[in-house]
């Protein structure tokens, strides 16, 4: 199986180290990540000007690539250049990405564009604690993606792993994690710090739930398709699509 690895907090960050790790004990691993930070930059394109890919060595991968720009620029690259990979694991992120903050999020980011190539992705994300829990934990619930055949059932997969596993839950993305607020620093200069937006008890079998709660891995299966279902169906039935 061959396997691309990228992340969002750029290429030296730690979590990207274990996931390349163990991801070498089950295919030949690529690994094409961001030159640094790109946090928060969910499924964007730097399409306006130039920038660097660079060819590097890395523990672990049969070869690897520096990239300056987002985590979906990275996958793009290498579908395109590299050539085709069955599995795209992206992370593992510093910080859940849980709720509503999946949307923002350049880990999940990554996940949804191997879509587009025609592969699988999973999206693999710890707390801010540490990156403890997820060598100690990856082999089990890898094997409950194999035991459940959830690669077959769905191509894209949000996980997220505490600090302390209980054990492993299929859960449904939440509401509000994290809310942000723009603060003024000084003259025209701002920024955003954010705020703990979820309450405890307020979201039943949720990927929140499940880790802020429970100490159980949450596995959420994604789609890249935003289509609001139920309201095409109900309205194809009523025969109200066409004017």
């Amino acid at each position: 199986m061959k396997i691309l690895v990228v992340n969002d907090d750029g290429i030296k960050a730690e979590g990207i180290s274990h996931l390349v790790k163990w991801a070498g004990g089950i295919g030949e691993v690529t690994v094409v990540a961001p030159k640094g930070q790109q946090s928060g930059k969910s499924q964007s394109l730097r399409i306006h000007d130039s920038f660097e890919i660079r060819k590097v060595e890395y523990p672990g991968a049969k070869e690897a690539w520096s990239v300056d720009s987002t985590p979906a620029d990275c996958v793009r690259f290498a579908f395109d250049i590299l050539g085709h990979f069955d599995l795209v694991l992206s992370g593992v992120n510093w910080g859940f990405n849980i709720g509503d903050d999946v949307a923002y999020s350049g880990t999940c980011g990554a996940m949804l564009e191997a879509a587009f190539w025609g592969a699988k992705g999973i999206a693999f994300s710890c707390s801010f604690n540490s990156f403890l829990s997820f060598p100690e934990n990856i082999h089990r619930i890898w094997d409950f993606f194999q035991e459940k055949n959830l690669l077959e059932k769905n191509d894209l997969w949000n996980v997220n792993v505490p600090d302390t596993v209980k054990g492993i839950k299929i859960t449904r993305q939440g509401r509000a994690y994290v809310q942000d607020h723009f603060i003024q620093k000084e003259g025209d200069l701002w920024t955003q710090k954010g705020y703990m937006a979820y309450r405890k008890g307020e979201a039943k079998d949720t990927d929140i739930e499940a880790v802020e709660e429970l100490d159980l891995v949450s596995i959420t299966p994604m789609r890249c398709d935003r289509t609001e279902m139920d309201l095409y169906v109900k309205m194809k039935d009523e025969g109200i699509l066409f004017q």
